[in-house]
């Protein structure tokens, strides 16, 4: 009779029985230790940047909307990936801002997201 193969990716070696949650849990303890809980993150997670971090990001400088990249953008209230583009794209269509309410003549920017995020605007 022949002896089946064992296929369970788990299993190290193979021609002795182990116990396979010994090691899954051992690396779990190790992940949790080491990594905290960005080591049990989420697919597709990765690129995300914790609130807190973008918060306190935003309460201790201020986002030149001159020279700001997309994604210094995004941490203005209200500002996500298209509007950062918006703005990048009108600001190299029509040059600098020369006042915070220049802000407002992006399409899909408005004075009131201008008004809530003026104390954070530079120039």
């Amino acid at each position: 009779m022949a002896k089946e193969k064992d296929t369970r990716p788990w299993v190290i070696n193979r021609n002795v029985k182990e116990k396979p949650m010994k090691p899954m849990l051992l690396c779990s303890i190790l992940a949790l230790t080491l990594g905290g809980p960005m080591a049990i993150a989420g697919e597709g997670e990765t690129n995300k940047v914790p609130e807190a971090a973008v918060m306190a990001k935003v309460n201790t400088s201020k986002v030149n909307i001159n020279t700001a990249t997309e994604a210094e953008l995004q941490l203005l209230k209200g500002v996500g990936p298209a509007k950062a583009k918006a703005i990048i794209e009108y600001r190299n269509q029509y040059g600098r801002f020369s006042t915070v309410d220049d802000l407002a003549n992006v399409s899909g920017i408005g004075l009131k997201l201008v008004e809530s995020n003026r104390d954070i605007i530079s120039l």
